[in-house]
């Protein structure tokens, strides 16, 4: 029997040939368990759906990559993973998402409304306590003022990271927004270096 490590490297060897499976497939349950063991965040980064997959873009390639499928894919791939009950099974398991949370901070509440009214839901804890207790977010290249006040609203400023998606985005452009910034200087530095430190164990 392979240990929580060995697991983990098995695991991710199989990912390229996953041929479409999603991750809250049991074929993961080594990943996860490993992650869990090993006691570090997953992050959750984001890819183009797979070539059959890809209908819905037909015709309209500018909107593949980052510019709009590398987001949905992952937010995507994200609530399966809180709806499937993952974080019931491990309440300590930890996501890092980009691009600050691949919009979820403000999708979350709609989503909760619309799950408590199906009987076959049976989270012990609902999808937006999951999100603020289990997930943290990256900026990512979204230099957008509005964007991080609603990631810190919705997450704490616990819950947030600097980020700049190189080579999407450039990084003096994202240096230079952060840098002007109107926000409490504890909040920045948390932002800036504290919670990856944290959260990383640096």
């Amino acid at each position: 029997m392979l240990n929580p490590e060995e697991a983990f490297r098995a695991t991710l060897d199989r990912l390229e040939d996953a041929d479409g499976h999603v991750y809250d497939d049991e074929r993961y349950l080594p990943f996860r368990e490993a992650i869990d063991w090993l006691g570090v965040p997953f992050y959750l980064h984001p890819r183009n759906p797979l070539e059959s997959q890809r209908e819905i873009y037909r015709g309209r390639p500018e909107l593949l990559g980052p510019t709009w499928a590398f987001g949905v894919e992952t937010a995507t791939h994200a609530l399966r993973l809180i709806v499937s009950g993952l974080f019931d099974r491990f309440p300590a398991l930890t996501v890092v998402l980009g691009h600050p949370g691949e919009g979820l901070p403000f999708r979350t509440y709609r989503l909760e409304r619309r799950l408590k009214r199906r009987a076959d839901m049976t989270l012990k804890r609902l999808p937006t306590q999951v999100f603020r207790e289990n997930f943290y977010v990256t900026i990512s290249g979204n230099y957008h003022t509005p964007s991080l006040v609603g990631a810190l609203s919705e997450l704490g400023p616990d819950g947030v990271m600097f980020a700049v998606d190189h080579p999407f985005e450039d990084v003096a452009d994202g240096a230079d927004w952060f840098d002007a910034l109107s926000i409490d200087d504890d909040v920045r530095s948390r932002i800036a270096h504290g919670n990856a430190q944290r959260l990383l164990g640096l």
